[in-house]
This record gives structure tokens, C-alpha cells and sequence, in this order.
């Protein structure tokens, strides 16, 4: 169940032992996406999708369904992960400090990240290579001690000006977090390519849209966090004992071209995506399409004193 090569053209966007996983946090270690059963859901000339199925038992809370689906003439892959508990495999609620999807690339080729708030550099192999527990100051943050010393980015927020995120002579992976309002697109980019997460809808997520959350990280690799506790917001409710959920589709889309256009066209290309939702391609029980779906209006009203 697991993506191990991303290319566009003939340039392999992943190095070897890079993957695309889903995994889960168990406390102070992670679980992660072993299939033991795979299916070919549909194939035409169109679109192919292909189902991974996990149904292993502890430290694994769920039941997982990861699909993939391919389209034509989209430069990438979407993917959606089904959970489900109350199973013969997984009788029992779940309580998700976290879930994601991981997606590590190739340094070497896309040494750059973007989110909805800045884009640059991020550490080098050198300097991931001094990041240790005995360097660190607090939660994946380290001093730089190997050159450059500082990591400046740009603003990606429109009419920002005067912001170029250079922290000194410190790197938090926090620093590359950010609104999930503002996330339309993130990724990693560099050397002529680009690789991006993009999301259509932000149903499927927990928190609203100021809930912060890590987007890319310092070891190249794009994060795709449908629950997470981070800046203080774990989730502590247990699911129902019987319950299902579809988190997805998103898309994982290359391209190609100088650093400028490739990220114009990530972000021209998640506007058509999120014009698109619900996507009428989709065929799943979990998924209602936009004739399923409804609207509510109303007002908030906020009591004061």
C-alpha cells in the first residue's frame, strides 16, 4: 500500500527507500500502512483505481482502505484512506492523537518548500546530518551549525511584503507550519520540478480553518495531516464504537519548470481542483457526490458580558 516512485518525464522525483505511507501515532512510535490484501476497483481508458487493505490488529487502531486512483491527463495521483472501526478486526473505538500520510522525496532534486505562508529553503543534507537529541532545543528544533546559518524564505501571502522568515541561527520544523485556511497547496520544489499536496476540500480534516498544522518538513517529505496534535490540539473523544470515515481524495501532482512557474502552476492547478469538488468522478458509498449533498444558512449569534 505504499508509493515508492513519483516521476515526471523521465526524472524520479523519490530516491530509493522513499515512500509514500499512512501512518499512526502510538504514543512514541508510529504505525504505519502494511496491505494485506490489494484489488483493482475499476480500470478504463479514462481512469484506473486500486484499493490497499490493512486490517492488521494492534498497535492499530483501524481498519485502513487506501486508494489510489490515476486519470488521464492529470499529471499525478489522488488518493483517499477509508477507516473503520467496530470490525472483527478492530471491535473497538478509536482514540487518533494522529493521522497522516507521509510522502518523502528526493533532497538532492526538491530542496525547496512552499505552503500557504512562505517558501525557501529547507536544511540541507549537512545540516539535517547535526539535528540529534543531543542538539536539540526543544521538539525538532536545532541550532545551524553548519553553513548557510540562516534559511531565508519569501511571503507566499498576497500583499505581504517585508516578511522573508529568516529565524538566525535557529530551524524548527514549525516553522513550516501553518493556517489551514491558507493550505490550498504545499509541497516541495527545486532543480526544475515540483511536487505538491493539493487540497481540494478541507471536509475531511479536524479543527477549523485557523487550526495550525505541519505542512512539509526538514527531511523533504510533504505531510498530509488528517488529525494531529500539534500547537495543542489533540484530539481526546473517542470514535463511535461502529464507524467509518473517508478522508480525501487529495491530489499529489508534478510538474516541471523554474522555481516561479512551477509554483503559478501548482497553485492555478488546485483552483481548478477545489472549482471541481465533490469530485464527480469519485465512486464510493462514503463519498456523496454533489446531488447527495445539501447547504445550511443561518446566523451565529455570540453572547457578550
Amino acid at each position: 500500500g505504499q508509493v515508492t516512485q513519483l516521476s515526471k518525464g523521465s526524472k524520479n522525483l523519490m530516491a530509493s527507500g522513499n515512500t509514500l505511507y499512512v501512518s499512526e501515532s502510538g504514543g512514541d512510535s508510529y504505525y504505519s500502512i502494511s496491505a494485506s490484501a490489494h484489488s483493482v476497483v475499476r480500470q478504463s481508458a479514462d481512469l484506473v483505481e486500486l484499493s490497499f487493505v490493512d486490517t492488521s490488529g494492534a498497535p492499530h487502531d483501524m481498519d485502513w482502505d487506501i486508494h489510489y486512483v490515476m486519470r488521464r491527463g492529470v499529471s499525478g495521483f489522488y488518493y483517499f484512506l477509508i477507516t473503520k472501526v467496530g470490525t472483527s478486526t478492530h471491535p473497538n473505538a478509536a482514540t487518533l492523537s494522529e493521522l497522516r500520510t507521509v510522502q518523502r522525496f528526493d533532497s538532492a532534486v526538491l530542496s525547496n518548500g512552499y505552503n500557504g505562508e512562505r517558501h525557501g529553503a529547507l536544511p540541507t543534507a549537512a545540516q539535517n546530518a547535526t539535528f540529534s537529541s543531543s542538539t536539540q532545543i526543544e521538539d525538532a528544533t536545532y541550532p545551524l551549525t553548519v553553513a548557510p546559518m540562516s534559511l531565508a524564505g519569501s511571503s507566499s501571502v498576497p500583499g505581504v511584503t517585508g516578511q522573508h522568515y529568516d529565524e538566525g541561527p535557529v530551524f524548527s520544523k514549525y516553522d513550516w507550519a501553518s493556517f489551514r485556511t491558507e493550505d490550498l497547496v504545499h509541497g516541495l520544489y527545486g532543480n526544475g520540478y515540483g511536487a505538491w499536496l493539493l487540497s481540494p476540500s478541507w471536509e475531511f480534516y479536524t479543527g477549523g480553518p485557523v487550526k495550525q498544522e505541519l505542512m512539509v518538513h526538514h527531511q523533504n517529505l510533504i505531510l498530509n495531516m488528517y488529525h494531529g496534535g500539534h500547537f495543542g490540539s489533540a484530539t481526546t473523544d473517542a470514535s463511535p464504537s461502529s464507524w467509518q470515515k473517508i478522508y480525501g481524495p487529495n491530489l499529489v501532482y508534478a510538474n516541471a519548470g523554474s522555481d516561479d512557474a512551477v509554483i503559478a502552476d501548482a497553485l492555478a492547478h488546485g483552483a481548478v481542483e477545489r472549482r471541481q469538488w465533490p469530485y464527480c468522478w469519485m465512486n464510493n458509498p462514503s463519498f456523496p457526490l454533489a446531488a447527495a449533498r445539501g447547504t445550511v444558512t443561518g446566523t451565529i449569534r455570540e453572547a457578550h458580558g
